[in-house]
Formats: structure tokens, C-alpha cells, sequence
């Protein structure tokens, strides 16, 4: 999974490599275990900080955090709390499921 993020109050804008294991699926409910690298390209004060790896101007570091999400077909809200004490909350959106529905509502056919 990659993430793309940028956070206003902080001027914050980071991108993320994650790797994913899910452990719990429930019907539409899934929970999973991410672990991966964060790289900040612009930081605020507070963020520089963060778990550095080397020194204190190094601006990545390894994130570990859990998220729940619920599969809804077309969108599923997830909510992401990171080792780092972050919590992001969102949706995903499935662009295939909105572009197969016409397909099946009409049965379109080629002749």
C-alpha cells in the first residue's frame, strides 16, 4: 500500500510504503497489521522529531499501526491508528465496482 499524505494544520506532506497482513475478516468487516516506512518532504517542527533512525534531520522513519475497515462495495471507511500516534480516518473508493454497474443494469452486448 502507498499513501499519500498532507496534513494543513502541520504543513505536513509525506508519502508512505506499507506492507499489510490481514488477520480478521468478518463479513464486511476486516481488521489488518501495517508495518512499513514513512518519508516526510516537508515537515513541521514536531514532525522532524518523530522516531528518527540516525540524527534528528533525518525525516523518515518505521511505522507499525492498525487498521479497521468496512467493505461497503462501492466505498469502505477505514480508520488507521499508527504507532506514531496518528490517527487517520478515510474512505476508499472502488472505481471498477462504479464502472461494472452500468454494464449489468443494461446487459450490453456486442453485435
Amino acid at each position: 500500500m502507498f499513501e499519500l499524505i498532507y496534513t494543513p494544520p502541520f504543513k505536513v506532506l509525506c508519502m508512505g510504503a506499507n506492507i499489510q497482513y490481514r488477520f480478521l475478516k468478518y463479513k464486511r468487516l476486516s481488521c489488518e497489521v501495517v508495518g512499513g516506512m514513512k518519508f516526510f518532504f516537508k515537515t513541521g517542527p514536531d514532525f522532524a522529531t518523530i522516531r528518527p533512525l540516525k540524527k534528528k534531520k533525518d525525516v523518515w522513519y518505521i511505522n507499525f499501526g492498525l487498521i479497521t475497515q468496512l467493505d461497503l462495495g462501492v466505498v469502505s471507511p477505514f480508520a488507521d491508528l499508527g504507532g506514531d500516534g496518528i490517527l487517520t480516518v478515510g474512505t476508499e473508493v472502488n472505481l471498477r465496482a462504479i464502472h461494472r454497474k452500468p454494464k449489468k443494469r443494461y446487459k450490453l452486448q456486442v453485435k
